[in-house]
């Protein structure tokens, strides 16, 4: 409607446009004839009259007039406009499998260790393995070859005695994750868990949301979601990070009025290399 109504105007203007100079020529016309006569008698009336006036005299040093006409200005361009670059992932290297020594575990490709006391066990390697659906060997090249799909690795999982309390750390490509935002992906971690748990039996009071904590110096946003299991108050959170071109997922169970985050001091930083 609107773009029709712009339409219409711009014809009538184009109409008012051409008949102005129509009516300019018909007016000058008429008038003409009667101002080439009126000229014509005048000029007669006063040639016998005597002149009254000083004569005209022409001075021959002034310069001739020359009529200057503005100059036209330079086309301005238009910049054109900037286009937010993509931030660029990082491409993985190869994925080296944690390592369990004792009651230490070490990844060099995540660069995390953790150090536990007797009462937690780790998975053994042939339960990682089968969690993760391997039948071959888990060496370098074969895990790497796995994470080349968008699947995800579990590469630890350790759970105390007694309590039931566990840690699980898990990774996958990061070139699968949308835009690399963590905090975002915290929010929908968060969101999915409080589902998850409100389809499962005897949970209760359960609530969930984005806390901002501070893992081995960085600080990140992670999903925490409470919740009360047969009296019991149950606390989970997973920290997302990116660490040498794989997202991982550190995932803290805590059962008792523990916080998931009395943990973070069992873990450490580790400088490792990657080829």
């Amino acid at each position: 409607m609107i773009r029709g109504t712009l339409k219409k105007i711009r014809i009538l203007a184009a109409g008012l446009v051409l008949l102005i100079p129509l009516t300019a020529c018909a007016q000058m016309e008429i008038m003409m004839p009667y101002e080439r006569e009126q000229s014509y008698t005048d000029t007669e009336e006063w040639a016998d009259e005597p002149a009254d006036t000083d004569p005209v005299i022409f001075n021959d040093d002034l310069e001739p007039y020359e009529e200057t006409l503005p100059e036209e200005e330079e086309p301005v361009e238009e910049e054109p406009e900037e286009i937010p670059e993509e931030p660029e992932v990082e491409k993985p290297r190869v994925f080296m499998p944690g390592a369990v020594d004792g009651d230490t575990y070490e990844n060099q490709t995540l660069g995390i260790g953790l150090k536990l006391d007797s009462w937690w066990t780790y998975a053994t390697a042939d339960e990682i393995k089968k969690t993760n659906g391997f039948k071959e060997d888990m060496t370098t090249e074969s895990v790497t070859a796995f994470l080349e799909e968008p699947e995800e690795f579990i590469d630890m999982d350790v759970v105390s005695g007694g309590i039931g309390n566990e840690i699980s750390i898990s990774a996958i490509n990061s070139t699968f994750i949308a835009g690399n935002d963590l905090s975002a992906v915290a929010g929908d971690t968060a969101a999915a868990l409080e589902e998850q748990l409100s389809k499962e039996k005897g949970y209760e009071d359960i609530s969930s949301e984005v806390v901002q904590v501070n893992f081995l110096g960085e600080e990140l946003s992670a999903a925490l979601v409470t919740c009360s299991y047969q009296g019991t108050r149950v606390s989970q959170m997973q920290i997302h990070n990116i660490r040498n071109g794989y997202f991982y997922t550190i995932s803290l169970l805590v059962f008792g009025e523990d916080d998931p985050e009395s943990l973070f001091g069992n873990f450490y930083e580790i400088q490792g290399e990657t080829t």
